[in-house]
């Protein structure tokens, strides 16, 4: 569904969550479940994630339980433009065999657990699967003008979630 950003700019889902799409404004979107426990809930970033204007005060920030994953159905040229942070796996495209797509670009930050990739290559270094061009500029409003509730700091703790009656 298309959602309208909540007064805080925060969205919590206790389940797997797929995104895409253009924000205008600053929103975080965060996924979980409580009590912590394996399987971890997962982001999946199916197409094309924007900003509506790049210098300017929108931003988003993305932060799962688990992996963030960009699957199999995606454009050959995608951009997404958020801060990503990984409390407990990795941000990465699986391996699809003989499935390359040319052009990534990131225009934000990455913060996982368990590292990640976005491409595959063979003994020749010839990419196999996932993005042949991968390009990341890193968002400086993420520094002075994070995502809502997005951790700042060295140390990143969790102290609480509260659900909240939505309008």
């Amino acid at each position: 569904g298309t959602y309208a950003l909540p007064a805080n700019g925060m969205m919590f889902v206790e389940d797997d969550t797929w995104v895409n799409g253009v924000v205008d404004g600053r929103v975080t979107l965060a996924v979980g479940k409580f009590p912590v426990q394996e399987p971890y809930k997962k982001i999946f970033v199916t197409d094309n994630l924007r900003y509506a204007a790049e210098s300017s005060d929108d931003v988003i920030g993305l932060m799962a339980q688990g992996d963030i994953v960009t699957p199999y159905e995606v454009p050959e040229v995608m951009r997404s433009d958020a801060g990503v942070l990984s409390q407990s796996g990795s941000i990465y495209r699986p391996f699809y065999d003989s499935d390359e797509r040319d052009e990534l670009t990131v225009f934000g930050s990455q913060i996982s657990y368990l590292g990640g990739g976005w491409k595959y290559v063979n003994g020749w270094g010839n990419v196999i699967s996932g993005f042949v061009n991968t390009i990341h500029t890193y968002d400086g409003n993420l520094r002075y003008y994070p995502p809502p509730g997005f951790p700042m700091g060295a140390q990143y703790e969790l102290i609480s979630w509260e659900e909240v009656a939505s309008d």
